[in-house]
């Protein structure tokens, strides 16, 4: 709806000139892109879609390099404003420059990383157990070290839901902490 009154603005102003069949009005040219790559669209969040797809990134680097805000982007992609920040600080360069093809591979990588499906095995609870009591080990230390040493964990957080479903059900492993 944005997009229809900005034309309008832009129509009924006297910055453009007119041919037979074609209208020329004075735009920059990732302007002019966004207006060919982006339909109007309503400012509505798609609850279905998780991911940020490679063609929505090249548009927010458009985007940003005509200074416009974050929330326009937002509703401009049909997304929270808070995927659009994410999106920004975890996938630019350490010089703050956003580069949407390198961005595409950080969440390739982390797509990757986190495809493999750790369970809180029997297994897992025991080393986990072993560690707590008789170490009197962190969450975060058993997950280190078995990091360092390539063994299969689960993340912290996991392991402290099982330290307070633990505690819910009568046992002492919280004392442990």
């Amino acid at each position: 709806m944005q997009l229809f009154k900005k034309l309008e603005m832009v129509l009924t102003s006297n910055n453009f000139f007119q041919r037979k069949d074609r209208i020329y009005f004075p735009i920059s040219f990732l302007e002019w892109i966004k207006f060919i790559i982006l339909p109007p669209t309503s400012p509505k969040i798609s609850c279905m879609m998780k991911h940020l797809t490679k063609e929505q990134r090249y548009q927010i680097k458009a985007y940003l390099d005509c200074k416009k805000t974050k929330t326009f982007i937002a509703n401009a992609l049909n997304v929270h404003k808070s995927t659009i920040c994410r999106e920004i600080k975890r996938n630019s360069r350490k010089n703050g420059s956003y580069n949407p093809d390198f961005a595409n591979e950080l969440a390739e990588e982390r797509k990757e990383r986190f495809t493999y499906n750790r369970k809180f095995t029997p297994a897992v609870e025991k080393f986990v157990l072993e560690k707590l009591v008789n170490e009197q080990w962190s969450p975060e230390q058993i997950v280190g070290y078995c990091r360092a040493n390539n063994i299969d964990m689960v993340s912290h957080e996991r392991i402290y839901i099982y330290l307070r479903k633990d505690k819910l059900a009568g046992g002492c492993l919280y004392k442990h902490l």
